[in-house]
């Protein structure tokens, strides 16, 4: 028996395991489909997709949406509680964004959730705590401070009109109605005269403007506050009427009684919650606006701003709320809507939802009995098709069934009007094309019509990398991609249809056109099938070979009038500055010499230096490390043709050793045409050879020094002389004058000069007198040098 229950044990396991994988199987069915249902549907317990709700635009399950349409709002504000959507929350509710704390009421088209209302209360909103109630439930009213109660402990009655608690006459503490004479009891200081219905009028024994204390005597009245006429105490918040016919609020006087007020004989009262302004209790009289978080409800723009209309917490069923906070009708069988965005559709309202029996056809925002063509009913909506679907299950791709006209052709779901890239047209279906193609007209591989990147279409249909011998790729735009076009006769390879690269064998290639034999003015080197142009102006050229499949033309002559350069092989109407013409008969130039960069006239007499670290002296057309020392000065230039700067010496002007430009901006420059020189320089003399002299500030050196001039020998400069000489001169003094007619001028000149002198040297012939005295007195009174003061002994020493 243990032998037979363990050979048995194993395969009892192995169908326990098989069980389990059957199971995992099946419950992962569902989940498997769920994925691949449309938006708006889901997977039901056998797999199949099933419509949402139709307050859902996604869901898990048939009572419940993952998220509302447009302009919806949850039922529950639990996220954690299954729950559909809803475009009004139901009574004993208010709607409100939870995450948008701000005092506006959600917009038409923004999601909400639905709150509780405090206790017996079935209309309010919030978002405060407790939420402000607008109307109540049976057997209760509404107070002031928007709460529902069976019993108001304020001083009111409960109106069954308005369903609301409004305030007794100021003068009763309790009543039954809104006048003096419904008093049930009175405020202090005041008694009640008992009238019919049990009810009574509260009187005061003390004359107007006073009242009586508490458990004082008539004759013992106090004076009211000044605004009161009549009052049960002294404080300005215990008037009964008022002086000057100002109304009373809140049993103290007021000079309006202000928003949310109206006015009844010589008392306020506050309108009903939902009214901004109003005329009476109730919330449909109200006037002006609606309060902040409530509708208006109207069957279109009133007459006047004084009209009288209802103000409504949420639009009731068959109307729509607008952005300005107004509740419009809808369109006939339409239960929701909102208004129409587009421009100029002013107050048209677009249905959202319609009644029972009726489909939303949200293309045009109305509600149909059935569906037109091109749309599928999912729940109560019209779904429209995608473009060019007659038939479908739904809205998104691949779900169509039947097409119209314009697109005839169904594939993967969906209507194309022809087949897309890769696949072809068959049977009212698309095959795919061979993977060579981007289209075809078959499945073949030469059955391609257009190719991919990198490919072109060949003339026998095929799509390949590189054309075959004798064609050309092409851009075909008309779908951006490339063609193989046919070369020109005898070409092998080519460009386009006239630019040839490869001719066949035993042809000549010359400007992309394939030859038997080279025209005139070209050549062809030895082995090489192609003709090449003569330089422009040649007259004779030969082919010369620079490698394994390179030629190139070399000119040997120029036509007339024409110089061949020996560097370039160019034939120009002159040479460069870089070359001479050696002789006009050769029509040969012949390149510059030693250091010449540039030449002129011939072919080592320097323009330009080639180094540029030397200096051009001109005059020699020489190039030298350094400028002569005497009557030159250096400049440096570039030569006008962007090349490197070069450097000139400059000669200074005739008999000038030294001299200095006078401006910096200076240039000298190469002639492009014969490699002539050029400077614009402007200088001065600094200093002049010996013998000669500057004339007028350095312009010029002369041996001679003009008219009124005088030659002044250690600055070398002809100076002016004085005006007073008619002539010449050899100072700048009047007595320097050497002109005629200046000798007796110039005798008592040098007789005033005489007499000057003498007198100088009697003067100094006295002063030694006066010291030779002195010193003979003091060798007398002193027997050596020490007796001597030591100025004088100082002076004696140095005599």
């Amino acid at each position: 028996m243990r032998y037979g229950a363990s050979a048995r044990a194993p395969a009892g396991a192995l169908m326990l395991v098989l069980l389990i994988f059957a199971a995992l199987a099946a419950m992962a069915t569902p989940v498997a489909n769920a994925a691949d249902c449309a938006t708006g549907q889901f997977a039901d317990t056998e797999g199949n997709c099933q419509p949402c709700h139709p307050s859902c635009s996604s869901c898990d399950d048939a009572t419940s949406c993952f998220a509302c349409r447009p302009g919806l709002g949850f039922l529950s504000p639990d996220p954690t509680i299954g729950s559909l959507c809803t475009a009004n929350c139901p009574f004993g509710r208010y709607g409100w964004k939870s995450e948008n704390p701000s005092p506006t009421p959600p917009g038409p088209r923004q999601t909400f959730f639905c709150y509780e209302c405090g206790p017996r209360c079935t209309t309010c909103t919030g978002p405060d705590y407790p939420p402000k109630c607008h109307s109540c439930t049976a057997n209760v009213g509404l107070t002031d401070v928007n709460m529902c109660t069976s019993s108001n402990n304020l001083p009111s009655w409960h109106d069954p009109a308005s369903k609301r608690y409004i305030h007794c006459h100021p003068s009763c503490e309790s009543c039954t109605g809104p006048g003096p004479d419904s008093c049930l009891t009175c405020v202090s200081g005041w008694r009640l005269e008992p009238g019919g219905n049990g009810a009574g009028t509260c009187v005061s024994d003390c004359p107007v403007g006073s009242y009586l204390p508490s458990g004082s005597s008539s004759s013992q009245c106090a004076a009211c506050h000044s605004n009161c006429r009549t009052c049960f105490g002294p404080g300005a918040t215990q008037c009964l009427s008022c002086n000057s016919q100002r109304p009373i609020r809140n049993r103290q006087c007021v000079e309006a009684c202000g928003t949310g007020f109206y006015r009844v004989g010589g008392e306020c009262h506050a309108c009903h919650p939902s009214c901004g302004q109003c005329t009476g209790p109730a919330d449909s009289q109200c006037i002006g606006d609606c309060s902040p978080m409530a509708f208006r409800l109207s069957a279109g723009e009133e007459d006047h701003s004084q009209a009288e209309f209802t103000c409504v917490t949420m639009c009731p069923k068959g109307t729509g709320r607008t952005a300005d906070r107004k509740c419009l009708p809808c369109e006939d069988s339409c239960a929701a809507c909102w208004p129409d965005d587009a421009p100029g559709a002013g107050n048209r309202m677009v249905c959202r939802k319609c009644e029972d029996g009726w489909f939303l056809d949200k293309s045009i925002g109305a509600c149909v009995l059935a569906c037109p063509n091109g749309t599928t009913a999912i729940g109560a909506e019209c779904m429209r098709c995608k473009p060019g679907c007659a038939a479908c299950y739904g809205e998104g791709d691949g779900q169509c069934v039947a097409c119209q006209e314009d697109l005839p052709v169904h594939w993967q779901g969906d209507c194309w009007a022809s087949c897309p890239e890769g696949f072809y047209e068959s049977g009212g279906t698309c095959v795919a094309c061979h993977e060579s193609c981007k289209t075809c007209a078959g499945a073949g591989a030469d059955q391609c019509t257009a190719c991919g990147h990198f490919t072109s279409l060949t003339l026998a249909g095929t799509c390949v990398s590189t054309c075959p011998t004798g064609q050309f790729p092409a851009l075909d735009m008309s779908w951006e991609g490339a063609r193989c076009r046919p070369c020109g006769a005898q070409c092998d390879r080519c460009t386009n249809e006239d630019t040839c690269t490869e001719c066949a064998s035993g042809w000549f290639i010359h400007s992309g056109v394939c030859l038997e034999e080279c025209p005139p003015s070209t050549v062809s080197c030895a082995g090489q099938l192609a003709c090449h142009d003569c330089e422009p102006g040649c007259a004779e050229c030969v082919g010369q070979s620079t490698g394994p499949g390179h030629c190139q033309a070399a000119c040997n002559r120029c036509q007339d009038s024409l110089f061949l350069h020996p560097s370039t092989g160019a034939c120009l109407e002159t040479c460069s500055p870089t070359a001479v013409a050696l002789d006009p008969d050769t029509g040969r130039c012949t390149e510059c010499q030693g250091d010449c960069r540039t030449c002129f006239g011939q072919a080592d007499w320097c323009t330009s230096c080639g180094d540029p670290r030397r200096w051009l002296w001109p005059e020699t057309g020489t190039c030298v490390e350094e400028c002569p020392s005497v009557g030159y000065h250096r400049v440096p230039g570039g030569d006008g043709h962007g090349t490197d700067a070069m450097k000139v010496c400059h000669a200074c002007m005739e008999w000038c050793d030294v001299c200095e430009l006078l401006s910096e901006e200076v240039s000298c420059s190469v002639s492009p045409e014969d490699g002539s020189l050029s400077c614009d320089l402007k200088s001065r003399c600094l200093s002049c050879a010996p013998s000669f002299f500057k004339v007028d500030g350095g312009q010029r050196c002369t041996a001679t020094c003009p008219a009124r001039t005088f030659a002044e020998p250690r600055t070398q400069q002809c100076l002016p002389c004085s005006e007073e000489c008619a002539d010449e001169c050899t100072g700048q003094e009047s007595q320097n004058c050497t002109g005629p007619g200046a000798g007796d001028k110039k005798a008592s000149q040098r007789l005033a000069v005489g007499l000057g002198v003498g007198l100088g040297v009697l003067a100094l012939v006295a002063v030694a007198g006066v010291v030779a005295f002195v010193l003979l007195r003091g060798r007398k009174s002193s027997s050596g040098h020490d007796a001597l003061p030591i100025s004088l002994r100082k002076a004696g020493d140095r005599l």
